[in-house]
């Protein structure tokens, strides 16, 4: 049952005043949101001021009113019983909606146009860092130490030279460095210097060999029966795989190989026509050349096995899961990170009108801080399962929650970096700068920064660079105990969380303001 209410009106708009040449009743309904209804009362004489129509004829006048509408109250209660219709439905090519169908055609094809030009503008930067490794190989450094002084080391510093000076296609940057421990060190600094980076391999005569090709022309005589050529190699090349899987295993280890093989025969047939010579009337020397001859004939070649070479892997990329959980693994922490940006934006409508301007930024910046905690824990103990090595170079306790925190760092700095977008861009856009920052980040994990173009230099700040498992990072040197750049690692993926903080404080405050200002 629907209940009216009356009040006193004159044509001017002002209440219950006299001196009118009308006046009229206002008879609403009190329950509902309907558009009022206005009785006009029959035309009454002038009052005197102040005065007033009479209760009876109020009351006349309410009474005929609510009489009337008892009819549309039933009708509209019929009305309101019968379900609502929407739109008709239409073909899409029906002309009725022709200006819809064009509004969402521009829209679309808009949003197709920004996407292509995203494309031009961030996509080169990827693929330029896999096209052009091939241009900087000889960024890739080898020194070529020679400590044998004899037949072995010049045929490998002859064999390294010709290949320089006849190049047709990929070179590696080959160093020749000094022939004793007083100018290049001792064994243990030759691979210290491979551990510490200051050369991707080391192709040498080490100070084991001093002597070989004195060694081997000994042992074909038959004065050295300790000797063998086949356990001992002559020439020796250390590298360091875990610094950088790609590099190291497409690169360094086969450009040098042919290298090593034509010093290896070089200095085999020298070594053997040196002491053909030396020793034509020799016959026991002679003699015993023969039976040394016959015996490493039997591993199919004798030059093979007379001068022999090997690899020495200082850090082998032992556990291919690592890759895995970086390479992929840290995209999905950005994609994780995106979806709970996206979720904040709308849950925060919730408060963001009850707050002030300094609340509302602590909103914004305390809930994704504190859900990135929970986050990156689950992501790191996924791991666990998958028995990543997080015990070569710390206890397992330790290296695991090194990459907990890295985890949490990288959130930070992505995860935040979108917070921010999202609020500028609005998230019609947002996706926009998640593609940005997965283009700009994963072109930066395979190869290393000099194998790339200039334009990729600025990888040296950027968060994937700092965390990944192929450069500069935190993770190679938890599960490979390559040197620890973490000093250098930590700071900048804090420098870009605080960065972030900044720049979502700052564009939240001025753009709350700006936004409350208009609406006051």
């Amino acid at each position: 049952m629907r209940s009216y209410r009356a009040t006193i009106i004159i044509d001017n708009g002002q209440r219950l005043s006299g001196g009118s040449d009308q006046f009229a009743a206002r008879i609403t309904n009190s329950n509902d949101n309907e558009e009022d209804e206005a009785y006009k009362l029959e035309t009454l004489p002038r009052f005197p001021s102040g005065g007033h129509p009479s209760s009876g004829t109020l009351n006349a006048a309410f009474r005929e009113f609510e009489k009337e509408n008892r009819g549309k109250d039933a009708e509209a209660t019929q009305v309101a019983a019968a379900p609502a219709k929407g739109p008709p439905r239409v073909s899409l090519f029906d002309p009725s909606i022709a200006a819809k169908r064009w509004t969402y055609m521009r829209l679309y094809g808009k949003y197709v146009v920004y996407l292509i030009l995203l494309m031009w503008a961030f996509l080169p930067i990827y693929l330029a860092a896999h096209t052009s490794p091939n241009s900087h190989v000889d960024n890739l450094s080898v020194w070529v130490v020679d400590k044998d002084g004899g037949t072995v080391g010049e045929a490998m510093r002859q064999a390294v030279q010709g290949g320089l000076d006849g190049a047709q296609g990929l070179v590696l940057g080959y160093d020749f460095r000094g022939t004793n421990n007083a100018s290049v060190g001792t064994d243990e600094d030759l691979e210290y210097a491979v551990w510490d980076e200051q050369t991707w391999a080391l192709m040498h005569t080490r100070a084991a060999n001093e002597g070989a090709t004195s060694n081997i022309t000994s042992y074909l005589a038959g004065n050295n029966p300790d000797y063998s050529p086949t356990e001992t190699p002559a020439i020796t090349i250390w590298y360091n795989e875990a610094r950088n899987l790609f590099a190291a295993d497409f690169y360094v280890i086969p450009l040098m190989q042919p290298l090593v093989s034509i010093a290896s025969g070089n200095a085999a047939n020298s070594i053997i026509s040196q002491f053909i010579s030396n020793n034509t009337a020799n016959q026991t020397a002679l003699s015993h050349f023969v039976q040394a001859t016959a015996q490493l004939s039997t591993n199919g070649a004798i030059e093979g096995g007379l001068v022999n070479f090997a690899y020495t892997n200082i850090r082998p990329y032992f556990a291919t899961n690592v890759a895995g959980v970086t390479t992929v693994g840290f995209v999905l922490i950005l994609i994780f990170s995106f979806l709970l940006t996206m979720a904040n934006a709308a849950m925060r409508a919730i408060l963001a009108p009850h707050l002030t301007i300094k609340s509302y930024v602590l909103l914004r910046l305390a809930a994704p801080l504190l859900a990135y905690i929970p986050l990156s824990l689950s992501f790191a103990t996924v791991t666990l399962a998958f028995h990543v090595p997080w015990d070569t170079k710390y206890t397992e306790v330790q290296g695991f929650g090194l990459f907990w925190i890295t985890v949490y760092l990288m959130m930070c700095s992505l995860g935040l970096a979108t917070e921010f977008a999202i609020y500028v861009v609005t998230p019609k856009f947002a996706p926009f700068a998640m593609v940005i920052l997965i283009l700009t980040n994963i072109n930066l994990v395979e190869y290393p920064l000099e194998m790339l173009p200039g334009i990729e230099k600025y990888g040296r700040a950027w968060p994937f660079y700092h965390a990944h498992s192929q450069g500069l990072e935190i993770i190679q040197t938890i599960t490979f105990n390559t040197k620890s750049h973490i000093r250098q690692n930590i700071p900048i993926l804090v420098g870009w969380a605080l960065l972030n903080v900044l720049t979502i404080s700052l564009s939240t405050a001025f753009m709350e303001w700006r936004l409350r200002r208009k609406q006051v």
